[in-house]
């Protein structure tokens, strides 16, 4: 017997494609600073405009995080919702199985591209300090696998850092369900702890994940902030806002897209999904097959761009130029994250069903 649908069991395709399309963003960001060279109109225009959230690279990461909570919330707000022990086999399982994935696409790159370390260039900083720093090693994968690495140690895939807070606030979530109509209590438990972290050494709008494994619980502290601003927006009820709201709205996120500050890209992130959410273009725009496809292998994307980067500039470093090796690694991206997805990250979803059915049918034999 399946789980019985709830409105929240209903998947928000327009909140999937935000994703895909920060997901690009964090693409365009890697590529954009392994340049070695950048030309001043697109420089002017990434730092002083709205498409600074394009080479920004935190700001999409902070609207993950608030995405997971409003999505994670409202799936809990389904009737009846899991016990905690298989609510984190699912998450475990779609979290970890895809992470995995990527770690071995990477192991297995590693083998065909690696050459010696890149001579370093202006714009190298992902590619020559991040990326493959050190061999890859039974200890060192099962480290990054389990999301336990701190700074330095998951130069398998650097992005991992984020993964790391988003496991461990996301095991710790079903909590939400204590603030069913109290939602701002939510929203003032995440300052506390925003604050309770900055009163401890935190680092603000430079906060990752720390010098050591302790460094990265007070990160996650740190980043429960934008989790439960996501699900105090799922708390809420969602209003229905007026034309002129809606561009005013629109407007202040494109303002707040222009800082690197964590406080404003939260705010724009609860106004982005508030806005995606009303009807009009931005809603029709977001629905369209594009952005939808996008939203769909915008997990695997996260996960598999900077290995992929990483192969190409090694492969064909001395025989192309590095301009060219970095665009034709952000090109090859999308292709990989389409096979990753239909690899290892659909079988992951599948798997995390089951799971969730099994959970059920339990529920059921003991109720």
């Amino acid at each position: 017997m399946k789980p019985p649908k709830s409105p929240g069991d209903r998947r928000l395709v327009e909140l999937d494609a935000l994703r895909g399309l920060a997901a690009l963003c964090v693409l365009l960001y890697h590529g954009w600073y392994s340049q070695p060279v950048q030309p001043l109109a697109l420089a002017w225009l990434f730092q002083h405009t709205p498409l600074h959230v394009v080479t920004s690279g935190r700001q999409p990461v902070v609207f993950f995080f608030v995405l997971s909570g409003f999505v994670l919330t409202r799936g809990l707000l389904a009737s009846p919702p899991p016990s905690w022990a298989n609510y984190a086999a699912q998450r475990t399982v779609r979290l970890g199985l895809p992470v995995a994935g990527a770690l071995a696409a990477s192991v297995l790159l590693y083998a065909l591209a690696w050459r010696g370390p890149l001579p370093d260039w202006p714009g190298g900083h992902f590619m020559v300090e991040a990326m493959w720093t050190e061999p890859p090693s039974g200890l060192g994968l099962l480290r990054q696998a389990l999301l336990l690495g701190h700074d330095g140690q998951i130069s398998l895939d650097p992005v991992l850092w984020s993964l790391g807070h988003e496991w461990r606030v996301s095991l710790l979530l079903p909590a939400v369900l204590l603030f069913r109509g109290r939602p701002l209590r939510l929203l003032a438990l995440g300052v506390v702890a925003m604050l309770l972290a900055h009163a401890l050494g935190a680092r603000d709008n430079a906060m990752g994940l720390g010098v050591d494994l302790p460094a990265t619980f007070l990160a996650t502290l740190y980043f429960l902030l934008p989790f439960c601003a996501g699900g105090t927006l799922a708390l809420a009820p969602a209003p229905a806002l007026p034309a002129w709201v809606r561009v005013a709205l629109g407007l202040d996120v494109l303002a707040l897209a222009c800082t690197s500050n964590d406080l404003a890209g939260v705010l724009a992130s609860v106004l982005l999904i508030l806005l995606a959410r009303q009807p009009g273009p931005l809603l029709a725009w977001l629905r369209w097959r594009g952005p939808v496809w996008l939203g769909k292998v915008s997990f695997s994307l996260y996960l598999v761009h900077l290995p992929l980067l990483a192969a190409v500039v090694h492969l064909l470093g001395g025989t192309v130029s590095q301009t060219v090796a970095v665009a034709l690694g952000m090109a090859l991206s999308l292709p990989a994250a389409a096979l990753l997805h239909r690899a290892v990250e659909q079988p992951a979803h599948r798997l995390a069903k089951r799971i969730a059915g099994w959970g059920h049918r339990r529920l059921v034999a003991t109720g």
